[in-house]
């Protein structure tokens, strides 16, 4: 009975997953902010997309919700903005502006303004990030030199016989 159980979670999961690839820009898929199983439809996209590709579609979901005058659905929407968001900097500057400006032109209602403005702070926040360090060329270069190996002095080896 639990194979049953969880072999129609998955089917769920994955048809949602398919409708929403059909046409993420109209649509949020089967499983939607408004969903009981809206964090573990969540869960399966951080394994499976990229933090780039589940901020917009965390966006237009929220913006949808807004539509529907569902509020309370686009604060959950408007949270994953926020947690994607958290994981972005300045080099998915693309993905962080389509976020933005879908939130941005979304309806506003009183109810989700305290969501959307976080959001959009922490979209802001991403933007202004720097990327990582990455290591520069002359520290690869000492890294490299400090594990080659000093030269040793010739040493003459008296020759033996075998026997």
């Amino acid at each position: 009975m639990k194979k049953l159980t969880i072999l129609a979670a998955l089917l769920l999961i994955t048809g949602g997953l398919a409708a929403a690839e059909e046409d993420e820009e109209t649509q949020t898929g089967l499983i939607g902010p408004d969903s009981v199983l809206y964090p573990a439809q969540t869960a399966v996209d951080n394994v499976l997309n990229t933090p780039e590709e589940n901020i917009e579609k965390r966006a237009t979901e929220a913006a949808q919700m807004l539509e529907e005058e569902n509020s309370e659905a686009a604060e959950r929407a408007l949270s994953q903005v926020e947690t994607q968001a958290e994981q972005l900097d300045q080099d998915n500057n693309e993905a962080l502006q389509n976020a933005q400006e879908t939130i941005s032109n979304a309806p506003t209602n009183e109810e989700a303004a305290e969501g959307m403005s976080r959001a959009t702070e922490s979209i802001s926040n991403a933007q202004e990030r720097a990327p990582p360090a990455q290591p520069e060329a002359n520290q690869q270069e000492e890294q490299e030199q400090s594990m080659e190996l000093p030269d040793l002095p010739d040493v003459e080896v008296p020759e033996q016989s075998p026997f």
